[in-house]
C-alpha cells in the first residue's frame, strides 16, 4: 500500500441556492481503489432538485483451493466496483410536510484477482473481469415532521414517514424487489 487518504468538502453560495458535496478516499497505489461521492443540489425554488454520482470499491477474499497450503495460491480476491448515478426531487407542501422522489442507475463491475506461480519469476498476479450487473431503482417517500428538538433529542411533536422502493428486473439481472416502509 503506497497511498492512503480521504477528504470531504461541502460548498454552498451565500444564499444557499447551490450546494456541492465532494467526498473521496483512496488506499493503495492504484486508482482501482478510489472511492468517491459527488453531488449537486439546486435549491432556490420550492422544488428542490439534486443529482449525484458515486463509486464504492469492495474487496472480498475467497478460498480458491483448500488443498493448497501456500497463502497466495490458496486464495483469490474479488474487487467489486459499484457505480451509481442518482437524481432526486423533493417538494415541500408546508414547513412540516414534504414528498420526495428518487431515481437511480447502478452498475456493479467485478474483477477477479489471483496469483499463479511462475517457476522463473515467482508469483504473478492475474486479473480477469468476472462480470457486471446493471439495475435501476425508484423510490417515493412522504414525510411529516413537526418535531421540536431539545439538547439530546425531540421534546415535542411527531415524525411520520411512509416510503416505497422498487428495483425492476433488467436484461443483466432477472432479480427484482419492492419494499415499503412506514414509521411513526
Amino acid at each position: 500500500f503506497a497511498v492512503m487518504g480521504q477528504t470531504a468538502l461541502s460548498l454552498s453560495d451565500v444564499l444557499g441556492n447551490h450546494h456541492i458535496d465532494l467526498q473521496a478516499n483512496v488506499y493503495g497505489s492504484s486508482f482501482d481503489r478510489l472511492n468517491y461521492y459527488l453531488a449537486y443540489y439546486y435549491l432556490p425554488y420550492q422544488l428542490d432538485m439534486g443529482i449525484s454520482t458515486s463509486r464504492f470499491v469492495n474487496f472480498l477474499q475467497q478460498v480458491r483451493d483448500t488443498a493448497q497450503t501456500d497463502f497466495y495460491l490458496r486464495n483469490q480476491w474479488f474487487l467489486d466496483a459499484i457505480y451509481n448515478a442518482t437524481t432526486n426531487v423533493v417538494f415541500p407542501f408546508s414547513k412540516y410536510m414534504r414528498v420526495g422522489f428518487e431515481g437511480g442507475f447502478n452498475w456493479i463491475d467485478r474483477k477477479k484477482q489471483y496469483y499463479l506461480l511462475n517457476p522463473q519469476q515467482g508469483y504473478e498476479l492475474q486479473t480477469t473481469r468476472d462480470g457486471s450487473l446493471f439495475y435501476y431503482n425508484l423510490s417515493l417517500e412522504s414525510v411529516y415532521d413537526n418535531s421540536l428538538w431539545g439538547y439530546v433529542g425531540p421534546v415535542n411533536g411527531r415524525r411520520m414517514r411512509a416510503s416505497a422502493r422498487l428495483v425492476p428486473p433488467t436484461n443483466s439481472s432477472p432479480y427484482s424487489y419492492g419494499v415499503g416502509m412506514a414509521d411513526y
